[in-house]
This record gives structure tokens, sequence and C-alpha cells, in this order.
């Protein structure tokens, strides 16, 4: 396990910086995007609808989940976070200390942090692909769906208890 790290160290100073790096990279891309497929952008207002908006939500809710929580995504987290095993065989995470791997990893552990990644995503994707885009938002949003009332059906399951 590493040792905690003294928020005044150049370490810990570099660490924050190196988080800065993601939304920055977030702000350039979308704003090249933006820029060079205004047009193309500009149609997207025709699928703008509350239900619409719903179901992207749903999807986004969904895949952000899979990223940041699933065991199914485990591997792909596994570069970036300490893993501990708790007990009941439960498996809890937190992003690596230092560097990269921690900027990284604090993006991965963090499903409202992946979900505006995903937001993105799944928008250009209306843009230039909407036919793909609307099977996947689909998908997820029912996903999503499914999560929400299993949760719900789980909480008051243990309430009449």
């Amino acid at each position: 396990m590493q040792q905690d790290i003294d928020p005044n160290s150049f370490i810990a100073k570099k660490t924050a910086t190196l988080n800065l790096v993601p939304f920055g990279l977030f702000l350039i891309i979308n704003g090249l995007i933006c820029w060079t497929w205004y047009r193309e952008l500009a149609q997207l207002e025709q699928h703008i609808s509350p239900f619409n908006v719903l179901l992207w939500g749903l999807a986004v809710f969904r895949i952000a989940n899979i990223v940041a929580d699933e065991p199914v995504t485990r591997a792909i987290r596994a570069p970036f976070v300490e893993q501990e095993a708790k007990e009941g065989g439960r498996i809890e995470e937190t992003p690596k200390k230092r560097g990269l791997q921690h900027t990284i990893g604090s993006l991965l552990y963090c499903s409202s942090c992946v979900g505006v990644w995903v937001a993105a995503g799944i928008t250009y994707m209306m843009v230039f692909f909407p036919l793909v885009a609307w099977v996947v938002i689909v998908i997820f949003a029912i996903s999503g769906l499914e999560r929400i009332l299993a949760s719900l059906v789980a909480t008051l399951a243990r309430g009449e208890k």
C-alpha cells in the first residue's frame, strides 16, 4: 500500500496539475468538434425533446455506471485503481495515489465524471451516426431503467422486513 502524500509536496502539486489535463482535453476536443462541424451539430436540435433527453440520460447513466462500478469493467480500471478485498467478497476500489494513473483512476472511479464523456460521445454519435446512436441509446436506456427499478424493488423489500 502506498503512503499518504503531503499535500504541499511536489508530487501532490504535480498530481493536482495532472487532474486538470482531462478537463482541458475535454474542452479542446469539444471546441474543435463544434468549430469544425458546426452545421452538422446544428441539426442536433431536431432530436431534442423531453422524451429523447430522458432516454439519453438513462443511457448515459447506465454506461457510466458500467464503466465506473461494474465487475465486468474491473480489468479496464485495474491499472488505475487500488483494489482491496472486503467482507463478503466485495472489492473496494480507490484511485491510485500518484501521477497519470491517479488522474485516469479518478475519472474511471467516478460515474458522474465518466458520464460527462459518455454524454459527449452519445451526442456526437447522434450527429454523425444517428441510427447506430439510437440503437445504443435504447439498449442502455432500457438497461438503466432496469437497474433503477431493481434498486427500487430491493429498497422496498428491505423496508418490509
